[in-house]
This record gives C-alpha cells, sequence and structure tokens, in this order.
C-alpha cells in the first residue's frame, strides 16, 4: 500500500510541473507561438498551441477578447483550409468573423470574408460566394484601397471559376496593379499573380508567365500560403524552362518539386491532431487532485479484477478436470457402433466447430461473401467507381441494394484491406498507369490526384508513398529513366 500511495505522490508531483508553465502562460503567447509555428509551415504544432489557448478561455484560466479570439479562429481556419478540409475551416472563420465585428479594425474581416469566398468557390457554392463578395464591398471603417482590393480579387476569384476568365483575369492586374498604386503591403500581390501566371500557361505563353512566377516564387518565401502553392510555382517553373529550351534550369526546378512534395505534411497527422483536439474539447483533464483520486480507484478496480479473475480461472481448470474425467469414464462404456463417422447430420458443439471435420460454423458462410465480393469488385472496376470522390461504403451498399456491413465484411474477409485502403489500391494503380502513359502534355501531379478520386493532394502522396514506396514525382522520375534506358538499348550500335 505504501509503494502505491509513493507511486501517486509521484505522478502528482510530475503533472504538476508538467502543467505549472502551461497555467503561468497568457493567451497573447500561446497565439504568438501558433503563428511563429505556421509562418514556417508547422501548422500540427500550431494547432496545438492554438488548442491550449481554447482550452484555457473555456476552462477560465484566461479571458478571451475580440482580438485574441479573432487570430485564434482565423489561424485555426487557415489550417483546415490548408488540409482541404473545406467546412471545418468555414465554421472556425464564421466565429473569427462575429469576433471580428466587436473591432474598431475591419482589417481582419475583410479577409476572413475573403478566405470564405474561397472555401465556397472550392465548394462550388456560388450564391454563397456571391454573398460574401457583397460583404466585402459592404464593409466600412478600414481602408477604402484596401477593401477594393479585396472585393476585385474576390470578384476576380469568382469570375475564374464561374464566369469569363478574360474578366477575371483583368480583374486581377487591376488588383495588382493597385497594390503598388496604393502602397498596399507586396505580400497582396500572391493571389493575383498566381492567377495570373496560370491563365498565361494555360495559353501557353511561357514567357510572359515567367517573370510572374519568379515574382511569385519570390512572394512565397514572405508568405505561408497552402503548400500546394508552393508545389505548384515549382513545377510550373520546371515546365516553363523545359517548354523555352533551358534544361539545367528545368532540373533544378525539378528537383525542387521533389524536395517539395516528400516534406509536404502528412494529411494523417493532422487528421489525429485535430481528433485529439475535438475530444479534448468536450473534456480535458480535470485537476490534480481529481486526476489521482480516478488513478486510484483505477488501480484498485484493477486489483479486485485480477483476483476475480484468478479465482474464476482457478475454479474453472478444477470443472474442466472434472468434466474430462467423467466424459472419458462415460465414453468406455459406449457401444462403437454409436460414433460411426459417416453419419450425415452431425450437431455443431457449442464451441462452434463441426464435430467431424473440425471447421468452424462461420467458414461456411465465406462462399456468401465471395459471391457479394465478385459483385463489389465487378462496381468498383468495371464501373469506375473507385474515381468518384464521394465514394463511401454508403453508396456502394445502396448502388448493390444490399447493407453497409456485409460489403465491409466482404471486402476485408476477401483482400485483408478494410474498405477505404482497397478503394484507394485502385486510384494509386490507375495513378501509376496515367504517370506513365506518353503523352503530348504531361499531366500534373494535382490533375492525376483529382481524375483517380483523391480530394486532397496530401493525402493522395501519402497513399501512393504507402502503395509504392515513392512519392508521385519519384516514381514518375523513375518512369522516365526507365524508359530512356530501353530507348539507348534498343539504339543499333553503327
Amino acid at each position: 500500500m505504501r509503494l502505491i500511495k509513493s507511486i501517486l505522490f509521484f505522478i502528482l508531483l510530475l503533472s504538476a510541473g508538467c502543467t505549472g508553465d502551461g497555467g503561468r502562460r497568457t493567451g497573447a503567447e500561446l497565439l504568438d507561438n501558433a503563428e511563429k509555428d505556421y509562418k514556417v509551415g508547422d501548422y500540427i504544432e500550431s494547432l496545438k498551441s492554438i488548442e491550449e489557448y481554447i482550452r484555457m478561455t473555456e476552462e477560465g484560466e484566461i479571458t478571451a477578447t475580440p482580438e485574441l479570439e479573432t487570430k485564434a479562429y482565423k489561424f485555426l481556419g487557415n489550417i483546415h483550409l490548408i488540409y482541404g478540409d473545406y467546412l471545418n475551416a468555414s465554421r472556425h472563420y464564421d466565429r473569427a468573423l462575429a469576433a471580428s465585428d466587436r473591432l474598431e479594425d475591419k482589417e481582419d474581416k475583410l479577409k476572413l470574408l475573403y478566405n470564405q469566398v474561397i472555401i465556397y468557390i472550392q465548394l462550388e457554392q456560388q450564391q454563397q460566394s456571391e454573398k460574401c463578395i457583397r460583404a466585402i464591398k459592404a464593409v466600412k471603417n478600414v481602408n477604402l484601397h484596401l477593401r477594393d482590393y479585396f472585393y476585385m480579387m474576390a470578384l476576380g476569384m469568382k469570375e475564374y471559376k464561374f464566369g469569363n476568365k478574360e474578366t477575371a483575369v483583368e480583374l486581377m492586374k487591376k488588383a495588382l496593379a493597385s497594390v503598388d498604386r496604393h502602397g498596399l503591403e507586396p505580400y497582396m500581390k500572391y493571389n493575383p499573380n498566381q492567377f495570373i501566371a496560370r491563365s498565361l500557361l494555360e495559353e501557353e505563353r511561357y514567357a510572359e508567365a515567367l517573370p510572374l512566377l519568379l515574382d511569385f516564387e519570390n512572394l512565397i518565401h514572405t508568405v505561408r500560403e497552402l503548400p500546394e502553392s508552393e508545389i505548384e510555382c515549382a513545377q510550373a517553373l520546371a515546365n516553363v524552362y523545359a517548354q523555352l529550351g533551358n534544361p539545367d534550369m528545368a532540373d533544378k526546378y525539378q528537383k525542387r518539386l521533389v524536395h517539395l512534395t516528400d516534406s509536404l505534411s502528412s494529411e494523417m497527422e493532422f487528421q489525429k491532431a485535430k481528433r485529439d483536439m475535438e475530444r479534448k474539447a468536450v473534456g480535458y483533464e480535470r485537476a490534480e487532485s481529481e486526476y489521482v483520486s480516478k488513478t486510484r480507484n483505477t488501480l484498485f478496480g484493477g486489483c479486485c479484477l485480477l483476483i476475480v479473475i484468478g479465482a474464476g480461472g482457478y475454479y474453472g481448470v478444477r470443472r474442466w478436470k472434472k468434466r474430462q474425467t467423467r466424459r472419458l469414464l462415460i465414453s468406455r462404456d459406449i457401444n462403437s457402433e454409436q460414433l460411426d463417422p459417416d453419419r450425415e447430420c452431425r450437431k455443431p458443439d457449442k464451441s462452434g466447430q463441426d464435430n467431424a471435420s473440425g471447421m468452424k460454423i462461420a467458414e461456411k458462410a465465406v462462399p456468401v461473401h465471395k459471391e457479394l465480393f465478385i459483385k463489389i469488385k465487378d462496381a468498383v472496376e468495371n464501373g469506375q467507381m473507385y474515381s468518384n470522390p464521394d465514394l463511401t461504403l454508403e453508396t456502394l451498399a445502396s448502388a448493390l441494394d444490399t447493407n453497409v456491413k456485409y460489403v465491409s465484411s466482404a471486402v476485408s474477409s476477401n483482400t485483408g484491406l478494410n474498405f477505404r485502403s482497397w478503394i484507394n489500391s485502385y486510384r494509386i494503380r490507375e495513378a501509376c498507369r496515367l504517370i506513365s502513359v506518353d503523352r503530348a502534355t504531361e499531366m500534373s501531379i494535382l490533375d492525376i490526384c483529382t481524375g483517380v478520386g483523391f480530394t486532397s493532394q496530401s493525402s493522395f502522396i501519402s497513399a501512393f508513398r504507402q502503395e509504392t514506396g515513392l512519392t508521385p514525382s519519384k516514381y514518375r522520375s523513375q518512369v522516365k529513366s526507365s524508359k530512356a534506358e530501353v530507348v539507348a538499348t534498343s539504339v543499333p550500335n553503327e
């Protein structure tokens, strides 16, 4: 008992030491740390600091202010936006907007409304995006040139998605020109630069796109936005230099692209951090005394459980030995004809096995699963359902007129994989085929990602690496190298 008390006292001291520093930190310090991590691209650490801020405000350890609330939920929305979690990003932006309404300076409100426009455009919700654009135009108590910039950019992005691309480019050119004309922050050239360059590349105007891309690359070092934007820039520069006949620079940016792709944060790590945050939002660790009390109760309950299991095991073994002895005595008096092994009807014993063959009853249901699995496989392969990003167990079960449990069981029992991993194996196989196909214009990794059914490039890269051991870019490089070797060996020596 003394040992248990000593252990509990040590745990109490350790817990107090671990949490003491956190209790003394202010909300501003936590969010400053979150901002620093965000700016260097360490989004998971940034998420943890914001999580700690939210916990402390909910438990009353620090007082929430409109400035801190706006900042916390803005960064939280930005991180979810980076990982393609648009719905949660929009929800966090709504909370940030509600806090920003209590601020005199409405600059944050402009930026938040602009981010909401981006989300609604990604979700193809034109009416909602137009509503936010009107809200940007109506914001007061803010720099008018700044408001006009965001209004033109939001309107241009909406036109780029739902309307006329030429009109969109003209709006973005005006927004780009207004940055220097009205002395706005240089980082505001980032988005218009990106979209104008993308438009020029689509028209194959490589020489005109090059200076914009180089300017965009310089802006990336001062602005932390979507990691996919940095990857897109490196990929575009590699392509432009290749088209302009500069193989050295093309190779440089190809290597840069491989590095960026490999260093992209794993979406699985983000999802884990997000789940931890959601769990802690429901109920955080209580005070040290409550923690020690729960630990003591758990240890006491565990000891009692071990005693019960030990006693039950002892008496269980004794009963089993008696039963075996009784069966042995009875079997000596049974006529051997009653034990004919060729009897047609046998009842399974209580262990779930057939008395004659020892085969488990559950195994007799496997042929039913196989038959269902054949239907599932036919629908996924021939109907190319795997390329549908919205494919779920529910939609597949509904299409086959069965239930989710049967579909999940059929897939796992016949493939050894869960449903998502099995579908991803088809997607990765198709992605490998698309990467290997010879064509005049090489498909981008992002186009392949969306074409095979992934909704996020980071999850595609993670699944591709798990399936092949390589990133898509490295896989493409190996395919090109192997083809070049084949061509070289096929040329006859003169």
